[in-house]
């Protein structure tokens, strides 16, 4: 037999079976992918019927049911609300009352972007209520600010495109109503900035524009202008006064200017003598004196139109308030320099002023006040007073006449005035002309002056010749 014939058949290669699918094949990775779109699937199924929800009428008072028991007890009350949570709605009555602050609102209506969500943005078009009323009875607790409050932190930026109200009402702690409310709001994260474009109180109309930063130390500009109405009075037509105002300055020490100006009234014309008035101070709402300085301008005020019985003039003049730094005992406090002049004096029977110019200087401080000097021209003579007032304690006020020597009286409540008149012609123009020469210091004739003015009082008159100087 051959070597061939011999060797045994050589093995024939073993048959390979095709992969089972399975995890072993790579192909779980598409479960997941269907089960990722699935659920992806049903997110946007339950958020598609949420949005669609959202917008049927309804969808807002079933969501204020669903919240109420997250809210303090009886503290909202909500009347006749209709409406869809993405298109807005109205309510009859919305009452919010908790820790002594009840807030009500009459036909309230809102409208709104809620795709504004997206950009960190809750953006309202539409913000209106017919009347809101407000009572704040909270008992004031702890001690007062003693500065701005913190900035404000929210994770959304607020623009409110428009809001108004017919009528806004502050019940306590100080009454004020204003109407025709309107405006626009917008808090960006840094800044607040607010623009009234019309509002109705204290019988004036008036627009305004404000922004303050949102920082520790915020920043105020402010602008205000509007036409304002005197008081209504017999006899006389209602004068209309120009205002335009402008605040600047960090919030604890503020700037202020105004300018005011009468305009003419219905039906008069314009003669070019109307008022003027320019007004300038400085306000530290936190500081010992919230207003420690101040200071006014005035030209051609004309008493008689705001007062009926009262004369025609033609005053101008000003008045600084300039701060008084405390001292030892006495607190810091203010001292007044003024002026006036009139332009067109007059005896008073005849519905002029006698009074030709005044100058003035007085103080106060820690409760007492000095007249250091007071002159005026008037009816062709001279007045020249000084004096004090005082609502300290009788005790207080001999420590402090001891330790200033300045003859300040020592008792409260009562002014003690030393006042000196010469030449005054109280008739000039008449007839007979009286001149009278007054010394006035203090233990007053009961009959003819008050309890609460002390003085004592030695009258000399004289018929058709000028005074001679007295005495004191």
């Amino acid at each position: 037999m051959t070597d061939e014939q011999l060797s045994p058949p050589e093995a024939a290669p073993a048959a390979t079976s095709p992969a089972a699918p399975g995890w072993c094949g790579g192909g779980w990775w598409r479960w997941e992918i269907y089960t990722l779109l699935g659920l992806l699937l049903l997110v946007a199924v339950l958020l598609s019927s949420l949005w669609v929800w959202s917008g049927t009428d309804g969808s807002l008072a079933q969501a204020l049911r669903w919240g109420q028991p997250y809210l303090p007890k009886d503290a909202l009350q909500v009347d006749e609300l209709t409406g869809s949570i993405r298109g807005g709605g109205d309510a009859k009555r919305l009452r919010w009352s908790q820790d002594g602050l009840t807030v009500e609102v009459t036909d309230a209506h809102y409208r709104w972007n809620p795709l504004a969500l997206l950009d960190r943005t809750l953006s309202l078009s539409a913000l209106t209520a017919r009347e809101i009323r407000v009572d704040d009875q909270r008992v004031p607790s702890g001690e007062p600010s003693s500065g701005p409050p913190p900035p404000l932190q929210l994770p959304l930026a607020i623009d409110v495109k428009h809001f108004a109200t017919e009528r806004l009402e502050l019940v306590h702690p100080s009454p004020f109503v204003a109407e025709n409310v309107a405006g626009s709001y917008r808090f960006s994260g840094r800044a607040h900035e607010l623009e009234i474009t019309s509002v109705r109180s204290f019988d004036g109309e008036y627009h305004a524009r404000l922004k303050l930063t949102n920082t520790d130390d915020p920043q105020l500009t402010a602008t205000l202008g509007g036409t304002v109405l005197t008081p209504a009075a017999e006899g006389l037509a209602r004068v209309p006064l120009a205002v335009q105002a402008r605040i600047d300055g960090p919030l604890r020490e503020m700037q202020a200017k105004a300018e005011v100006q009468t305009q003419p009234a219905a039906g008069e014309a314009d003669t070019g003598q109307q008022l003027g008035a320019t007004l300038s101070a400085r306000i530290t709402p936190w500081g010992a004196q919230p207003l420690p300085e101040a200071r006014a301008v005035f030209e051609r005020l004309d008493v008689a139109r705001f007062w009926p019985a009262g004369p025609a003039t033609q005053l101008a003049g000003e008045l600084d308030l300039a701060p008084v730094p405390a001292s030892g005992e006495q607190a810091a406090g203010w001292a007044v320099k003024a002026g006036l002049r009139n332009g067109s004096p007059g005896p008073w029977d005849t519905k002029r002023l006698p009074l030709e110019r005044v100058q003035a200087e007085a103080t106060w401080q820690d409760g007492l006040a000095t007249v250091k000097q007071l002159v005026a021209d008037l009816a062709g003579g001279t007045l020249t007073t000084r004096g004090s007032w005082s609502n300290r304690p009788a005790a207080v006020n001999q420590r402090a006449q001891a330790a200033t020597n300045s003859g300040a009286n020592s008792d409260s409540g009562r002014w003690h005035l030393d006042t000196e008149i010469r030449g005054v012609n109280p008739v000039a123009g008449t007839d007979t002309d009286t001149i009278l020469d007054i010394a006035a210091r203090q233990e007053a004739l009961a009959f003819l002056v008050p309890d609460h003015l002390a003085a004592r009082l030695r009258i000399h008159v004289h018929r058709g010749r000028p005074a001679s100087r007295h005495d004191q």
